[in-house]
């Protein structure tokens, strides 16, 4: 797991130094392959452009999606992955009509 995001960042990396909005759309779409890889999602993750959102839905509680949010945004922070102010990441519940679990900015 940890080793393709490592692989992603690498390909990233100029892009990532400067984080504008347009690296910003290139690591959230980056962020979303590598999410999307690790089978933790219900549907694929989606980047939106108009919101500064990556959002993703899992079938999982409050406190572990709070959880999880910090762990992918503490990973991608220490693998020097950079976002523009505003950009976020919002974990919304698989189930039950989908309402927002977690959010974290990035």
């Amino acid at each position: 797991m940890r080793l393709v995001l490592v692989l992603l960042v690498a390909m990233a990396s100029p892009m990532a130094a400067h984080a504008s909005k347009e690296d910003s759309v290139v690591n959230a779409t980056l962020m979303c392959k590598w999410l999307d890889s690790l089978d933790l999602l219900s549907g694929k993750c989606v980047v939106a452009h108009k919101t500064s959102a990556v959002d993703v839905r899992m079938d999982t509680s409050k406190s572990d999606a709070n959880d999880i949010c910090k762990t992918i945004v503490s990973t991608l922070r220490g693998d020097g992955v950079k976002f523009d102010k505003g950009w976020k990441l919002r974990i919304a519940a698989a189930k039950g009509g989908g309402g927002r679990l977690a959010q974290c900015n990035l």
